[in-house]
């Protein structure tokens, strides 16, 4: 799962793979040296080390939560700009029931807020959030009526936060809601 936040995460991890994946009949030949031990201390350095670390919320900045749907899952990444630093503070992803796979993508893109909103409540609750989707048509379902009844029914169940603003953004720039909605076998992020 972590592979595709550690940059040349394949080269770094290389020297394990070389004796983690011996055969029965070549077992013989595991031996632990300093190669294998410099790579082990590597990775546990990179996976314990921002940008992988979540920070704790700061008081004086805003809550932005970036949200995505798939056809099978929601994911979102509630995060904070501190002086022009992104701090990632939560991360949420959650597998859709059948019955949920076959909403439309606007009813998907309204749970995956939904979704968030619910698993983060202690983080986000009476502070400001500004909400990124790369869905357009859900931005105004807090200003005006919306017809369809998932969709207000969402709108009426998030009026407890303090959402500020929901904002359009571009699907690229919606990376890492989009990858944690995604399936971890989806050939779109196997990219090392």
């Amino acid at each position: 799962y972590y592979r595709k936040f550690v940059p040349h995460f394949s080269h770094i991890a290389a020297p394990i793979h070389r004796i983690s994946n011996l055969t029965k009949d070549r077992k013989h030949l595991f031996k632990w040296t300093a190669e294998h031990s410099n790579a082990f201390h590597a990775l546990k350095h990179l996976l314990t080390t921002a940008p992988l670390f979540l920070h704790f919320p700061v008081d004086d900045f805003p809550l932005h939560l970036a949200t995505d749907a798939s056809g099978t899952a929601t994911g979102g990444v509630l995060f904070q700009d501190v002086n022009g630093e992104r701090h990632n503070l939560f991360y949420h992803s959650k597998v859709l029931s059948p019955t949920e796979q076959k909403y439309s993508v606007p009813e998907k893109e309204a749970l995956a807020i939904y979704h968030c909103l619910q698993r983060m409540r202690t983080l986000v609750l009476g502070r400001t959030v500004y909400i990124h989707t790369d869905h357009c048509p859900i931005c105004g379902m807090l200003q005006k009526p919306v017809n369809n009844r998932r969709i207000e029914r969402v709108a009426n169940l998030i009026q407890e936060y303090r959402i500020a603003e929901m904002k359009h953004i571009n699907g690229k720039s919606n990376c890492l809601a989009d990858y944690l909605s995604r399936p971890s076998d989806d050939p779109l992020f196997d990219v090392d």
